[in-house]
């Protein structure tokens, strides 16, 4: 992917949540009352018991969003509630970063969001569950942006893009995403960046935090 030299923004030091298996994943202390042990099976931890307190929703305002560069690179959504501060970390290979992104353009940042991951009936090749990442606002699942599905004559799904999606591109090891995934991280960008005054002006309003003599409350 062609990423820029973009870091998550200072502002995001919420609670850091991550996806496994299905879940919104939250990484406690052994002994924590309802968490779940995993042992690590990648990275320089392997093998290494963690212990997990899962959830299948996060409720709250989506006010930030960012980038992230290193040696993990990935992106960062912070969702805040009252005084409750939660930031979703998500690899640039998962496939709920872009089920989320392409919903960002429907999402009124003014009012609360359900970000839910929701459980098909269909399984995976080996026989697990399959989810899939919903953005719920005002009773009502927000659709995607970018890609509108309709029935052909056969009664075939086809894919519709719209808003300047690019198409993916077919090659010998099968279907490549990259320009779609590469338009999509930079229509992220666009949206922090364009949302960010209104967003600050969300928080203030709500009494989340008190602005700095410039007023602007990060």
């Amino acid at each position: 992917m062609g990423l820029k030299n973009t870091t998550t923004p200072s502002s995001m030091t919420g609670t850091k949540l991550s996806i496994v298996g299905g879940k919104f994943t939250l990484r406690v202390q052994e002994g924590t009352d309802g968490a779940e042990s995993r042992i690590l099976t990648k990275g320089p931890h392997a093998g290494e018991a963690v212990y997990e307190l899962k959830y299948p929703a996060i409720e709250g305002y989506i006010v930030n969003g960012g980038i992230i560069d290193g040696e993990y690179p990935g992106v960062d959504i912070e969702v805040e509630d009252g005084s409750e501060s939660f930031v979703i970390s998500f690899p640039l290979e998962s496939r709920y970063l872009f089920e989320l992104i392409k919903r960002l353009p429907n999402v009124n940042i003014t009012e609360k969001v359900s970000i839910e991951l929701q459980e098909l009936s269909k399984k995976s090749r080996t026989g697990n569950p399959l989810y899939r990442l919903n953005v719920i606002q005002g009773g009502r699942q927000l659709q995607d942006f970018y890609t509108e599905w309709k029935k052909d004559e056969t009664g075939k799904n086809v894919a519709t893009l719209l808003h300047g999606m690019p198409d993916a591109e077919q090659t010998r090891k099968g279907w490549d995403f990259t320009k779609q995934e590469d338009f999509l991280l930079g229509k992220l960008e666009e949206f922090f960046g364009n949302s960010e005054p209104t967003a600050e002006k969300v928080l203030k309003d709500a009494g989340f935090v008190e602005a700095d003599d410039d007023g602007v409350p990060f």
